[in-house]
Formats: C-alpha cells, sequence, structure tokens
C-alpha cells in the first residue's frame, strides 16, 4: 500500500522583535497545514476516450467515456507531500490528506464522465440501488491491480482511470468518490498494520468491526460485506481500520446484506465439503499407491516364475 508522505516547513529567519512581542502573526499566516492540490492551468483540454469491459451478473459490460489528457498530467505531476506547520494527530492529517484526492474540485468531470456510462448500464438492466452500488464496485475491482514500489503516492481518480491500473488506495479512492458522487454513504477504510486501505459503506447488520460500515475490497472483484477479506498471499485483515469520513452522512446504504450472507453461508458449507473430500482423496490416493505397489511386487514375482519356468 502508498504510504503517505509529508514534510515539515521550518522557518530560518526569526525576527526576535516580533517573535517577542507576539507579532509575528500580524505578519505572517499559516494554516495548520498544506495538503495535495492540483496545478491545472487553462491549457486546451485533450480528450482520451477510454473503454472498459466487466462482467456483472450475467451480462458482459462495455462502457465508454473520455478523460482530459491534460488534467491527467497535471495531476500525475502534483507534489503529493503534506506540509504541517503545527503538531497535528496521524489520524486528523491522513484523514485529510485522503479527501483531498476524492475532493479535488478537478474530478469532478471525472466522475461524471464515468457515472454518465454506468447509469445507462443501470437503467438498461433496471438495477435497484443495492445492485447499482455492487455495479460501481465490479466496475472498480475489475481495473487491474497494480503497484509500484518506487512510486507509493496515491493517484487522483483522474490517473487511475487513465492508466487503467491502480493498488488498493488508488482504486479505493476513485471507489469512494463514485459512490459519493451518487449519494451513498461511504468511508475510505485505512488499515495501518497491513498497509492497506478499502471503502466501507453504511449497512446495517453487517458492519467490519466497530467501523459502522461493511467493507467492499476494491482490489479484486468481490461482492460488497463479504467476510473474508484477503489481501494477498493468504494473508487476512485483522485490525481496526482508521475510518476516514466524508460529508455524506445519512445519504444511500446497502440494504441486500443477508442476501450477501446467505451466499457467504453457502460458500463456506462448499468449502468445508471441498477440505473434506480433499482429506478423502488424499487417503484413497495413498491406498491407490499402496495396492499399485502390491501389484508391482507381484508381476515382477510372476516374471521370475516365467523365466524360471515354475508355472
Amino acid at each position: 500500500m502508498s504510504r503517505v508522505k509529508y514534510g515539515i516547513i521550518l522557518i530560518l529567519v526569526l525576527v526576535f522583535v516580533l517573535l517577542t512581542s507576539g507579532c509575528l502573526n500580524s505578519f505572517f499566516h499559516f494554516s495548520d497545514a498544506d495538503y495535495p492540490s492540483i496545478d491545472h492551468g487553462n491549457a486546451a483540454p485533450e480528450y482520451v476516450t477510454i473503454e472498459d469491459t466487466f462482467s456483472f451478473q450475467n451480462s458482459e459490460i462495455s462502457i465508454k467515456y473520455s478523460v482530459d489528457k491534460v488534467l491527467y498530467e497535471d495531476a500525475k505531476n502534483t507534489d503529493k507531500y503534506v506540509y504541517l506547520y503545527e503538531n497535528i494527530s496521524d489520524e486528523e492529517w491522513t484523514s485529510e490528506y485522503y479527501r483531498s484526492f476524492v475532493y479535488s474540485e478537478y474530478m469532478d468531470e471525472v466522475y461524471e464522465a464515468i457515472l454518465g456510462s454506468l447509469r445507462k448500464v443501470k437503467d438498461q438492466l433496471s438495477l435497484d440501488n443495492d445492485e447499482y452500488a455492487e455495479l460501481i464496485s465490479v466496475y472498480v475491482q475489475s481495473i487491474p491491480y497494480l503497484t509500484d514500489r518506487n512510486d507509493t503516492d496515491p493517484k487522483y481518480p483522474v490517473e487511475t482511470v487513465y492508466e487503467d491500473s491502480g493498488d488498493c488506495d488508488d482504486k479505493s479512492i476513485l471507489l469512494a468518490g463514485l459512490l459519493l458522487k451518487e449519494g451513498y454513504d461511504v468511508a475510505l477504510l485505512e488499515y495501518d498494520s497491513e498497509e492497506h486501505m478499502n471503502v466501507g459503506i453504511k449497512s446495517n447488520g453487517c458492519e467490519y468491526r466497530d467501523t459502522g460500515y461493511a467493507a467492499i475490497e476494491s482490489t479484486d472483484v468481490n461482492l460488497i460485506v463479504w467476510e473474508k477479506l484477503e489481501i494477498g498471499d493468504g494473508e487476512m485483515l485483522d485490525s481496526d481500520p482508521l475510518v476516514i469520513i466524508f460529508d455524506n452522512e445519512g445519504g444511500l446504504h446497502y440494504t441486500a446484506c443477508s442476501q450477501v450472507q446467505k451466499i457467504y453461508n453457502i460458500f463456506e458449507r462448499k468449502a468445508l465439503t471441498c477440505e473434506e473430500l480433499s482429506s478423502q482423496i488424499e487417503q484413497e490416493e495413498a491406498e491407490l499407491a499402496t495396492l499399485k505397489n502390491e501389484i508391482d511386487s507381484m508381476s515382477n514375482q510372476l516374471d521370475q516364475m516365467r523365466r524360471s519356468g515354475d508355472i
């Protein structure tokens, strides 16, 4: 997972008279921190068509939308450090840091371009709000997972869709932005100990730990509120995340929790059955190997008897 970078600017020129008189703030005013912000000039946009195809329910979905290449380049070249001027808690600046990527004013046109295509699919398939949240999730989950150890900074959504790849925080930022734009009550869930991030969505009865949100894993195609949250190499999520909330509390909830729970219970039973059958198969394979050795031994004895004429 991308680790947050930050820097502290030190003021090297001290004016003793102003400092001791308490008048320094009348000459200089600092906020507590500066967060990433895209410097997008007035250059003419260069729109590039993006096409994505993914499976959803029993359909093969194809969507097409346009992204401004100039905006992408400006976003990619943005300084993605957070500069702290005061002693701020890790939870506070981390939350505001990730919000700056989701809430960037220039991402609205990216969200609208993508959602314009997804809304058409929603209408064509007559999806309800739960199914529409699933559609948006599967779209983001279907974007190839790719992490760059040499560049761990989070991506703006325009970067993720333009490059058609991203890691857990890149894809989670994009998914949170799209769901927020469509009125869902969501949050980002950041797991510091596992260096992971996914998305939370309000859903009564299936919240992850004490977050108040059900988890949506963004790195791979999976059902919303799926309980088995595996993040690669068999590692399972097992910590309390930092909950990064947005200004959409009271928005749409995901209400199909009980349906997913039934599917999960069936999955668990089938998985247990597979384990039992696997153990039985291994045992029978061992018995077959023993029988084969006995047959080979008897065959060798028969060959010796033939050669000696003792039959």
